[in-house]
């Protein structure tokens, strides 16, 4: 029952939902967005163990197995979107697909803030989940932020400090594998003091 996003961070990873039959293969960097009440399988046919990282809201008040155990049963599996099996060309449209995948080409970006910008790419944002990626270049700061929603931060490559001026410690560093929870309202700021691009993805 909540807006999800994958990001795969390591592997290959392969998504099918059997209810409409579509399949979507995801590699480092590629994420996915599926709205509620979207039935999904994974799998991992590489030789190469699968990293991926799952964003989801609002919160699973019961484990997701409770709550799917209790949604109609589904009797028709499909494997693949069977209508367009005879008919598919390149770069074709594909009907109707609950998922949606977002490589680096497909971001939609922003920037944030006038005095330090920063620039944030979308990879979705609905009414309950707002998923993004943020490239810190050498040297670069941005101006304080803060949401109503809680954001929880992970970072993928290089050193990434974030700055919370009304928090105690009130300086983070972040290396590859490293995540961060910050409560929603709370003020902050990124910082790439390192030598070396820093890339964070965020989920609020």
């Amino acid at each position: 029952n909540c807006d999800e996003s994958y990001y795969c961070l390591k592997g290959e990873f392969t998504f099918h939902c059997p209810e409409s039959g579509e399949v979507h293969v995801l590699r480092k960097g590629d994420a996915l967005y599926f709205p509620p009440n979207t039935w999904h399988w994974g799998y991992n046919f590489g030789s190469e163990t699968s990293h991926i990282l799952e964003c989801l809201t609002p919160r699973v008040e019961e484990a997701v197995e409770a709550y799917a155990i209790k949604q109609p049963w589904l009797t028709d599996i499909r494997y693949s979107t069977l209508a367009e099996i005879t008919s598919y060309q390149p770069g074709g449209t594909r009907g109707a697909q609950r998922a949606t995948v977002a490589r680096a080409n497909d971001l939609l970006y922003e920037i944030v803030g006038e005095t330090r910008p920063l620039r944030v790419g979308l990879i979705c944002s609905t009414g309950m989940l707002t998923v993004g990626v943020i490239d810190l270049h050498v040297g670069q700061e941005s101006e304080l932020m803060s949401h109503p929603g809680d954001k929880v931060l992970y970072c993928l490559e290089g050193r990434a400090n974030v700055f919370l001026p009304e928090e105690s410690p009130n300086w983070w560093e972040l290396t590859p594998g490293d995540s961060a929870f910050i409560p929603g309202g709370t003020k902050h700021a990124f910082f790439n003091t390192s030598d070396a691009t820093a890339k964070v993805t965020f989920g609020v």
